[in-house]
C-alpha cells in the first residue's frame, strides 16, 4: 500500500544558512514543527495565532520573528508577495514557504494520483485472481513504483506550471544583467567581476531548481533580491570583494 503521509522538504545544507545558524535548538525546532503543521493542514505557509502560540516557546517564537522565518501582519517582506503573501489578520506566515514545500493544490493532486494507483493496483490483482490462466499476482512493489513514476511525473507538470495564473516563466536561457542591475551591484558594493560571478551562481541555481519554486514573474527582481541578500550574508567594507560563491537559498 503506498503511503498515505505527506513529507516536508529539508535542504541539507540549511543548518549553514546565516539566519538558520544562530537559531536555538528550540527555535529550530519549531521551525520544522511549523512546517509540518502547515504542510499537514493545507495552509500553505500560514498558522492561526492560536497554532502558532500553542508551539514552542515565546522565546523560541521570537527567534523566527526577528530571524524573519516568520511574518506577523503588517510586516512587508522584501521578495515578491507569489513567494511570500503578506499574512493577513489572526494569521502568522511562513517565510517563501511556497518556494520549498507543497501547496495545497499539489498535495491534492498526489493525494488523487496515490487513490487511483490503488484502485489500478486492486483491479489488477482482482482481474489476475479471475483469469483461469496461472499468471502470477503484479508485485505490489512494481504497481506502486510505476505510481511513484507517474506521480512524480504529474507532480513534476503541476510544479513547472507558474502560479497566479500561469503567468509566470523559468530562468530564460539568455537571461544576462544590462547595465541598470550592474549598476544596482555596484551601488551595493560589489565590482563588476563579482557581478558576474554572483550572476553565474544565480543562473546555475534557479537552472537546477525544480518545481514551483523554479518559476518566478519577474527575474531582474528575483536577481536583484538575490544579490541584495549576497550583499547582507556578506560583512565587508564597502568595494571590497567576498570570497564565497555559495547561493543564499533565498530563506
Amino acid at each position: 500500500m503506498a503511503d498515505p503521509r505527506t513529507y516536508i522538504r529539508v535542504h541539507d545544507g540549511m543548518d549553514e544558512h546565516p539566519k538558520i545558524e544562530p537559531l536555538s535548538d528550540a527555535a529550530f525546532r519549531l521551525l520544522h514543527k511549523c512546517w509540518a503543521y502547515c504542510s499537514r493542514q493545507k495552509t500553505d505557509g500560514r498558522l492561526t495565532d492560536a497554532a502558532w502560540q500553542n508551539r514552542g516557546t515565546a522565546k523560541a517564537r521570537q527567534e523566527l520573528v526577528d530571524a524573519g522565518l516568520v511574518h506577523l501582519p503588517g510586516f512587508e517582506c522584501p521578495h515578491p508577495a507569489e513567494d511570500c503573501p503578506p499574512a493577513p489578520g489572526g494569521h502568522v506566515q511562513m517565510h517563501d514557504y511556497l518556494d520549498w514545500q507543497r501547496s495545497a493544490a499539489e498535495i491534492e493532486e498526489l493525494s488523487r494520483k496515490r487513490s487511483e494507483a490503488g484502485r489500478r493496483g486492486g483491479r489488477a490483482r482482482a482481474g489476475s485472481r479471475a483469469s483461469a490462466k496461472q499468471v502470477p499476482e503484479p508485485v505490489a512493489g512494481n504497481v506502486e513504483a510505476d505510481t511513484e513514476t507517474d506521480t512524480e511525473t504529474s507532480l513534476r507538470s503541476v510544479s513547472d506550471a507558474p502560479r497566479r495564473g500561469g503567468r509566470g516563466s523559468r530562468i530564460p536561457d539568455d537571461f544576462a544583467v544590462d547595465d541598470e542591475l550592474r549598476g544596482f551591484g555596484r551601488g551595493l558594493g560589489f565590482t563588476d567581476e563579482r557581478v558576474d560571478a554572483i550572476t553565474a551562481t544565480f543562473i546555475d541555481y534557479w537552472r537546477g531548481r525544480s518545481g514551483a519554486g523554479g518559476v518566478k514573474l519577474d527575474w531582474p527582481a528575483t536577481w536583484r533580491n538575490w544579490i541584495r541578500k549576497e550583499a547582507e550574508r556578506s560583512p565587508r567594507p564597502v568595494g571590497a570583494t567576498a570570497a564565497s560563491g555559495r547561493p543564499s537559498w533565498e530563506l
